[in-house]
């Protein structure tokens, strides 16, 4: 046997439809009491003409029902695809604490069948340590009407946790029922990003207490600072003394006063691109330590104008004290380095690195000359083989004893000089040093000694009776 035509079947109830309604019609018609007076006096054609009119009137409006009904289902599904697929999960909670209500949403992150959640507890989804937060929590959202915020734990069907934000508002119907509208998200990405935030921030806390850092922040307009308490824990004062940027340069040394505040308003006025200096300042003993301000600006307003600078600040006075010492050393160092009649020179592979002004005097020659040259250009022929073996082995590490060499001085003269070096490093790499002392004097007083001494034996020899 053939199914039964579809279209068939829907003419037919659409028959039926109508013949119901023409009945109910008739029906109404015969308990109308009178005829309506726009009929009276009309003919079967007019009649008929009305009737016709008001059917197509009835059509229409009809279609229009359709059409309105059509985009309500429509709306209805959209509205019904925002509840249960949106990005949040939503909830309904009774002043039982029952789950009402609850979109597709909410059962994934609860992982559970949405059918399984209407009529339970929400309390069984918290975590136990939350558990007092979570009644505290629901006590006041039913009372306070106003929409609020928390995070708690969330413990899902599995008992496996994550952390949610809860965000509930509460209608109330009367004085003992109300419903709870609730939204539940899972922020496990924004706690994770605090917490690398708290890592960054402890380990930049950490790093700043070991480099003796403290930061600092000053709007221009009033002077008015904001900085790390380590800051005046360094000079060993309460961070309360500190609220403009007064209090702290009275604390600067006299004689770094200026300097300091010119850095500050070279940089403001653009021209310098950062500020930074170095200057003393007073601890609450008594005493100067060093510090190292640097900063910039970081902050306009729309005319161009700053307000904000913001810097660091670290102390240095274990370094400065350091490179004091080293300064004076040097000059210490120099002075004795200057002052002495030898010729002390620095080279590398034989390029001179430094020469000292007993060396400068007696070649004759610039030091930016000199620094750079060939040490073979200020060393007699005969003495040049001799220079170059020598350099060859202490570079391969032999110990070489004093030696002796002919120079040539800035006039042609030719000078003996003996050699005294050592390996060195010298601005970070290996060179070596060489003392030459002039040995002219004494090598001509001992080469006449010699011929003296040769005239004497050829006068004894000749003398008759004296044997040798």
């Amino acid at each position: 046997m053939a199914p039964p035509n579809k279209k068939v079947k829907k003419e037919v109830g659409h028959e039926e439809k109508a013949g119901s309604l023409r009945i109910a019609a008739e029906n109404k018609l015969t308990r109308t009491p009178e005829t309506s007076t726009e009929l009276k006096g009309q003919n079967p054609e007019q009649l008929i003409h009305e009737l016709q009119v008001h059917q197509i009137e009835l059509e229409m409006k009809e279609e229009e029902l359709r059409r309105i009904q059509h985009e309500l289902e429509k709306s209805r599904y959209q509205y019904i695809n925002l509840y249960e697929l949106a990005p949040v999960g939503y909830l309904s909670l009774n002043d039982k604490r029952l789950v009402t209500k609850a979109n597709l949403t909410a059962a994934t992150l609860l992982g559970i069948e949405r059918n399984k959640i209407i009529n339970r507890g929400f309390s069984v989804f918290i975590a136990p340590e939350h558990q007092t937060t979570w009644l505290r929590y629901f006590q006041a959202l039913s009372r306070q009407g106003e929409k609020s915020v928390i995070n708690l734990t969330i413990r899902r069907e599995d008992s496996t946790t994550f952390p949610g934000r809860l965000e509930g508002t509460c209608i109330g119907f009367d004085d003992s029922s109300f419903v709870i509208h609730m939204t539940i998200s899972d922020i496990s990405d924004i706690v994770a990003v605090q917490e690398d935030l708290r890592t960054s921030h402890s380990r930049l806390e950490s790093a700043m207490e070991t480099g003796n850092l403290a930061w600092w922040e000053m709007d221009c307009a009033t002077g008015n600072v904001s900085f790390n308490e380590r800051k005046a824990r360094m000079l060993g004062y309460p961070a309360e003394q500190f609220s403009h940027y007064s209090d702290f340069t009275t604390l600067v040394y006299p004689d770094d006063y200026e300097p300091t505040m010119q850095a500050m308003r070279d940089h403001l006025s653009g021209v310098k691109k950062n500020y930074e200096t170095d200057y003393r300042i007073r601890t609450i003993d008594g005493d100067y330590r060093w510090f190292h301000d640097t900063g910039g600006i970081s902050a306009y307003d729309q005319d161009g104008v700053p307000l904000r600078v913001t810097g660091l600040v670290m102390d240095i006075t274990e370094r400065k004290t350091v490179e004091i010492a080293l300064a004076e050393s040097e000059q210490r160092y120099r002075l004795l380095i200057d002052g002495v009649p030898d010729y002390i020179l620095v080279h590398r592979n034989g390029r001179i690195l430094f020469v000292n002004p007993a060396a400068i005097e007696v070649i004759g020659r610039q030091a930016r000359d000199l620094v750079g040259s060939d040490i073979l250009d200020y060393i007699a022929p005969e003495s040049r083989a001799l220079v170059v073996a020598m350099v060859t082995k202490r570079a391969i590490g032999e110990v070489i004893h004093p030696y002796e060499i002919t120079i040539i001085t800035k006039m042609g003269e030719r000078r003996v000089a003996e050699v005294h070096g050592s390996p060195i490093m010298y601005e970070g790499l290996p060179a070596s040093l060489n003392v030459l002392s002039d040995i002219t004097e004494r090598k001509q007083a001992e080469e006449a000694l010699l011929v003296r001494e040769r005239a004497y034996r050829t006068l004894a020899e000749n003398l008759p009776g004296i044997q040798p």
